[in-house]
């Protein structure tokens, strides 16, 4: 039993923390990726995914939609990709509304290059996607697609009750610099009660 148990315990560990990304690397198929708003995918045999684009703003896609693996923060979105010098390229994270990386132009032909845009306060339950476009009419390759949440350069800062009340930070960030003013909001479990005490851990 415990052999069965480790097995499965191996397969399920590359894909923790990639559950927007089901299969960024493409080393047999486009699995978890579809066509967009007309842009025509398929596998490359170099194992990528192949991106034809017959007009400008055509999309890979990942599925299906997912929310942010590592909860509510800035997400890093890097990816390798080729194709003609001079086409444009971007990524693109979909979470309710559009919001859109910088355009990148491919400086050499048929030759890797790396993308990376950061996307800045990701919400923690609304279900998301991932979009590769072609700004120009172009075919592109893409592979190694990878989403990340942005590591903290401060503090994470959580608020806690002991007993009743409740107690909230008024402008809540995914991460806080050193420096940053903090504003808390109290509010005792009922008018009999006044807090007379503060922790900060």
């Amino acid at each position: 039993m415990k052999k069965i148990l480790l097995a499965f315990f191996l397969m399920t560990l590359p894909f923790i923390g990639f559950t927007q990304i089901t299969n960024g690397t493409f080393d047999s198929n486009t699995d978890g990726w579809k066509g967009f708003s007309g842009g025509d995918i398929s596998w490359n045999s170099d194992g990528s995914l192949k991106l034809v684009a017959t007009a400008a703003n055509k999309k890979a896609q990942s599925d299906p939609n997912a929310a942010p693996s590592e909860g509510a923060g800035n997400y890093i979105l890097s990816f390798k990709v080729k194709g003609v010098a001079g086409n444009i390229v971007k990524g693109i994270i979909f979470q309710g509304s559009q919001s859109a990386g910088v355009a990148y132009t491919i400086l050499a032909d048929n030759t890797w290059e790396t993308y990376t845009h950061t996307f800045e306060g990701l919400d923690a339950s609304t279900l998301l996607n991932i979009r590769l476009q072609a700004i120009t009419a172009s075919t592109l390759y893409f592979d190694d697609v990878t989403f990340v949440k942005e590591a903290c350069s401060g503090y994470q800062i959580t608020v806690e009750t002991d007993g009743g009340g409740t107690n909230t930070i008024s402008t809540p960030l995914a991460c806080y610099p050193t420096g940053e003013a903090i504003e808390f909001t109290a509010v005792a479990s009922c008018d009999k009660f006044t807090f007379t005490q503060w922790e900060i851990d």
